[in-house]
Order: structure tokens, then sequence, then C-alpha cells
């Protein structure tokens, strides 16, 4: 197995918050069809679990994208791994650091507030 490559990493969430903000742009919401959970959906129901006030917030999201993100990558079976959640937590630490971060908190923030919001039937 290869080694997880942080800086990787950071990119891949990059690009995966522009293209969430391009398809959002494009499609509007999307709509429900009986199919599975898609990551996107995944995602947005962990976020809807993260107090809005925590003072973690936003390292919580980034977290949940990470796992998110390396399940995908790694496996399910690998995901419920007890060292799966320091690799998450190496991980997010390290994007943390990154000088892009503050644009990636800034679409997380972005995502926590639009999980909490209630859309009208």
């Amino acid at each position: 197995m290869e080694p997880i490559n942080k800086a990787t990493a950071l990119q891949q969430l990059l690009r995966y918050a522009q293209n969430q903000r391009t398809s959002a742009q494009s499609k509007g919401s999307a709509a429900s069809d009986g199919q599975p959970l898609s990551l996107q959906q995944q995602i947005k129901q962990r976020l809807a679990h993260i107090s809005p006030q925590a003072p973690d917030r936003i390292t919580q999201a980034l977290r949940v994208h990470v796992s998110a993100m390396l399940t995908q990558e790694l496996g399910e079976q690998l995901a419920s791994e007890p060292a799966f959640a320091h690799l998450v937590a190496d991980v997010s630490e390290a994007i943390q650091l990154a000088p892009q971060y503050p644009v990636l908190a800034q679409f997380l923030q972005q995502q926590l507030t639009l999980s909490h919001t209630k859309t009208s039937p």
C-alpha cells in the first residue's frame, strides 16, 4: 500500500469543494431517486450531527470529509480498523497546516451551514 500523500489529499478536497459549488450552481438541489446515498449525501448527513455552536466544528467537518475521502479510497473494511481514526487525524492536521487551508475552512463552514438549513417540503 502506498503512503497517503497529504498534499494530494488537500488538493482532492479543494477540487471536491469546487466541484460541489459548480454542481450546486448548475443543478440546484439534488433529488432522491431511491439510490444508495452518494458520498455527498453521506457527508451532509454526518455534518448535520455537528453542533453549529461547537468551537471545533470546522475541524470536525474537515475530519468528516477526510474520513469519507479515505474510506472511498481505501474501502469500508480498512475504515473500520482502529488505526483509521489516527490516519484521519494525521491527514486532517496536515491539511490544516497547508497555506490553502483558509479556503477549505470557508467551504467547510458553508457546508455546515447548508447541512443545518431546513428545507420546506
